[in-house]
């Protein structure tokens, strides 16, 4: 009986003379992994909203070249068209974004500072001019957006199916994909409802491969949000500033 060790080096491999012969300019994406991504995309695509809850560690190189690690929590409350908010706790925060279909806020509870932008009226716009102008990302805007599969897979170069595992006694389906400065792991769920349950970048051009890690919980696909809760009300005593655009 083959171990799970060896069924891994023998998917790697066959993926690896998959890519000799198709070429090296052609992603090499096993189908399975290819539609299991898909269906994942296509049920947060469809749906109207939805909120969860992601815990994250990330790897972070300070001053004298060591990486240490850090942790935090991202709440997302997600409406489509044009509802979205971002509430950042833990060694990054707390910190909150904000968008109504006009403009996106950016609140640092620390330092009781707040800044806004305007920007276009739907949620896949408004997260495009935010990186394109302010180079400002927001946090897991590839499951935010109205198409997550094809964000994801915008520059992926490879990718395989590696088993259906246990993510928080979740059975999910494991899939791995590589890009040119990433590699990049995903779990999702399995069953009718397929869920990002797990995520795993790893930064393989920095010094330590560095990595992200990411546990998704508490998905809500029906949250029945009011408008309210994508309002930013500066608190007393604020401090309004400025985004800088990229080059300024």
């Amino acid at each position: 009986m083959m171990t799970k060790r060896k069924q891994f080096v023998t998917i790697v491999l066959a993926l690896l003379v998959a890519g000799t012969a198709i070429g090296a300019d052609e992603p090499t994406v096993e189908p399975r992994a290819d539609m299991l991504l898909k269906r994942m995309g296509a049920v947060l695509g469809a749906a109207d909203g939805f909120t969860v809850t992601n815990t994250f560690t990330s790897d972070e190189t300070v001053s004298t070249g060591e990486i240490v690690q850090l942790e935090g929590t991202v709440e997302i409350a997600l409406s489509r068209p044009d509802g979205l908010r971002a509430a950042i706790s833990g060694d990054f925060g707390p910190k909150q974004y904000f968008y109504d279909g006009e403009r996106m806020v950016f609140a640092d509870s620390l330092h009781n500072t707040w800044a806004e932008a305007m920007v276009p009226a739907t949620i896949d716009e408004a997260m495009e001019a935010m990186w394109t102008i302010y180079g400002v990302k927001i946090p897991l805007v590839d499951f935010i957006v109205s198409d997550p599969y094809d964000n994801l897979m915008a520059n992926v170069e490879s990718g395989f199916y590696a088993g259906l595992h246990q993510v928080n006694g979740v059975p999910s389906h494991h899939l791995v994909f590589t890009q040119p400065e990433i590699d990049w792991q995903i779990w999702i769920s399995d069953g009718a409802l397929p869920l990002p349950q797990k995520l795993v970048i790893t930064y393989k051009l920095e010094d330590g491969y560095p990595q992200y890690t990411a546990l998704f919980s508490n998905w809500d696909l029906g949250p029945g949000l009011n408008d309210a809760v994508f309002e930013f009300i500066p608190p007393e005593g604020a401090i309004k500033i400025v985004f800088a655009e990229i080059g300024e």
